[in-house]
């Protein structure tokens, strides 16, 4: 069934895979990657954007960078850590969050669970 046709309708169902359970690194990776994504540190976010990081960890579906990312702001490649859009030097001086932009309290909560 196509899209266009079930575009007016809702739907009637609960989601099929929900994630019930936390992401269990010991059970289901072992590699080098797994490793770095545990000691992550979430910096420079404001309380929103450090909780969908802490989840992104806690679910297994957190991706590291593979290589420095570019800044919107000063369009260097500066950015070290993975779903930010600004770089430390832009971000801090104007209180603006690293992931979402907004200008609003950055946590300085550096736990990730």
């Amino acid at each position: 069934m196509s899209t266009a046709r079930r575009a007016g309708n809702t739907r009637t169902r609960p989601q099929k895979h929900q994630n019930e359970f936390a992401w269990s690194f010991a059970k289901h990776k072992t590699d080098p990657t797994t490793k770095v994504i545990q000691n992550v540190v979430i910096t420079n976010c404001c309380r929103r954007c450090t909780d969908i990081l802490n989840w992104k960890i806690s679910y297994g579906k957190y991706k590291p960078l593979s290589r420095p990312s570019k800044c919107v702001k000063c369009s260097n490649r500066t950015i070290k850590y993975a779903y930010h859009v600004l770089c430390t030097d832009c971000s801090l001086p104007n209180g603006l969050c690293a992931k979402c932009g907004e200008s609003a309290e950055i946590v300085q909560d550096n736990s990730s669970e």
